[in-house]
């Protein structure tokens, strides 16, 4: 949002709250009058919030269809009723008359000015005007899964034609590259062979989509079950109208997990999703070095290939005792046809304590990295938020130690979302039979932004089926946000939560029930995207094998 001074903001704020109370209850004593009379009001506000022309349709016609305000592409409706049944009534009307073709332009989407001082969402914005989007659902489906009360906003499957229900297992590798309305999309296929049998990483789907409509401009998919010629995505770049991914392509065969590679990389033109260039290295060399994959690697601790202007870069992950445990990362700068050049090694700052876990994670100024140590099972530790130049030298390192009140049964590795770290902690309690989950929040200069407890208790969710949890950044807002996709019993339907922190407990902000019962899926990877919405990648799966 852009404001144009705080001192405006405070003025508007005071009108509001005057307005807000005169149009509620005047709307229910049916003087609709006031409330029609302030979308006059409201259009002049909004452009000076959003710095963008807005309009009162009524100005072009009466009963303008669905929508109050409009600006080039952004509609609203100002409203004095607050119940959901409203806004989706609404947002379907809004639906039916851009397919019956009756407006004059192309809308993003339709957002909600409820004239109202509503409690039941004042952890939104502690503001009388609250301002709705509903939530894009990307979802690796089988096709029946479908959320109740149109919640998605697009739903897009993931499918390999000709192969069985059974081998359609996909892997989200990165977060996608958004540019404008555009995602580009990354998964890595993981197969099976005739007889049922894991053959691991063997294969990929690239897509381009429409953030906004869902429209899938192009996919390209590759399938590799043949041993020892198996392929599988690393790290996409796009630069010069070129989309660059570099590949594992499997060096040796060791069964399900092929754990040597050599280098890889392909060029796709990204307006028609067409291979226009690629490289492999001579595998009759029987001098070419050889390179950890990405099967048969913990997640956190992959290693990675890089396109540069000169081959590539190989970074991987090292261990050494100095004087305790530690880890480093190694870069191995590479030739086009896979021979090494150099090699540096950056070593993670650590205190005196054996390091338990760290993640790392490439940004645009370098590297940023979330080391983790302990010693004499979590009676002492040690946290650290570390960022590194492009060079690899040390910028500034952050103790956050300090945050992590509870006691720490098992750490879980730290995720890097939309420019934010997450950790995860569990500390089990066998007496009361419960497990606490504790998500924190950091910035990268190690300001703790927000801390999200869930407790799993004995009484509540023995027995249950499946419980799936995962953790996101509300960009937005700058806090946590918890997804739950769970299914309490095989007789029951599968459910979706959303919770946020609300002072020492949680507030469930969504519940959603998915149509039928054999529809069980859990959420692989999540993100928010610039205009609030959500993109996820789900996964199907059979109750027996989840």
């Amino acid at each position: 949002m852009l404001y144009k001074s705080q001192n405006i903001l405070s003025d508007i704020l005071y009108v509001l709250s005057l307005i807000t109370t005169d149009v509620k209850y005047g709307t229910k004593l049916k003087f609709n009058d006031k409330a029609e009379a302030c979308e006059h009001i409201f259009a002049k506000i909004l452009t000076i919030l959003f710095d963008k022309e807005y309009t009162n349709c009524n100005l072009i016609k009466q009963d303008y269809p669905a929508i109050d305000l409009h600006s080039e592409d952004i509609a609203f409706q100002v409203s004095a009723q607050d119940n959901a049944k409203k806004i989706k009534d609404s947002i379907n009307l809004f639906k039916r008359k851009i397919d019956a073709g009756e407006y004059d332009r192309t809308y993003k989407r339709i957002n909600f000015l409820i004239i109202s001082i509503m409690k039941t969402f004042k952890y939104f914005l502690a503001y009388p005007i609250l301002i709705f989007c509903y939530s894009t659902i990307y979802g690796q489906l089988n096709l029946p899964l479908k959320f109740t009360s149109d919640e998605s906003k697009w739903i897009e499957l993931t499918w390999i034609d000709g192969n069985k229900k059974s081998d359609q297992s996909f892997e989200n590798r990165v977060p996608p590259i958004i540019i404008g309305d555009t995602a580009y999309l990354f998964m890595n296929y993981l197969g099976f062979d005739e007889n049922g049998i894991s053959i691991g990483y063997s294969g990929y789907s690239i897509k381009k989509m429409n953030i906004q409509t869902g429209q899938k401009y192009w996919e390209i998919q590759r399938m590799y079950k043949n041993g020892s010629k198996r392929k599988a995505l690393s790290e996409p770049t796009i630069k010069d109208n070129k989309l660059t991914i570099t590949l594992y392509d499997e060096a040796s065969t060791t069964g399900t997990d092929w754990a040597e590679c050599y280098p890889a990389h392909i060029v796709i033109d990204p307006k028609i999703g067409t291979i226009i260039d690629s490289q492999y290295v001579d595998r009759n060399d029987t001098n070419l070095p050889k390179f950890w994959s990405i099967a048969g690697h913990f997640k956190g601790r992959i290693p990675k290939f890089y396109k540069n202007n000169d081959g590539y870069i190989f970074r991987s992950v090292g261990a050494f005792f100095q004087p305790v445990f530690n880890y480093s990362i190694e870069n191995q700068i590479l030739s086009t046809d896979g021979y090494k050049i150099s090699h540096d090694t950056l070593a993670f700052l650590n205190s005196s304590l054996d390091m338990y876990e760290y993640k790392y994670y490439e940004t645009e100024e370098g590297i940023t990295a979330f080391v983790v140590s302990e010693q004499e099972n979590w009676r002492y530790k040690d946290m650290k938020i570390v960022n590194y130049n492009e060079e690899g030298e040390l910028v500034d390192s952050f103790n956050v130690t300090k945050y992590y009140h509870d006691s720490i049964g098992t750490y879980g590795a730290a995720n890097f979302d939309n420019g934010f770290y997450i950790t995860g902690s569990f500390l089990d309690n066998l007496t009361l039979r419960t497990r606490k989950i504790t998500y924190h929040m950091f910035d990268r200069e190690g300001n703790l932004l927000d801390i999200i407890k869930y407790t799993l208790k004995s009484e509540t969710d023995e027995g249950i089926k499946y419980g799936w949890l995962n953790p996101m950044v509300d960009k937005v807002n700058k806090r946590l946000l918890l997804t739950h996709s769970r299914q309490n019993k095989l007789s029951e339907s599968t459910f979706f939560e959303l919770f946020a922190s609300h002072g020492d407990t949680i507030i469930r902000l969504k519940r959603i029930e998915v149509e039928g019962i054999k529809d069980h899926f859990r959420i692989e990877f999540v993100t928010m995207l610039e205009n609030g919405d959500i993109l996820m990648n789900i996964a199907q799966f059979a109750w027996t094998d989840p």
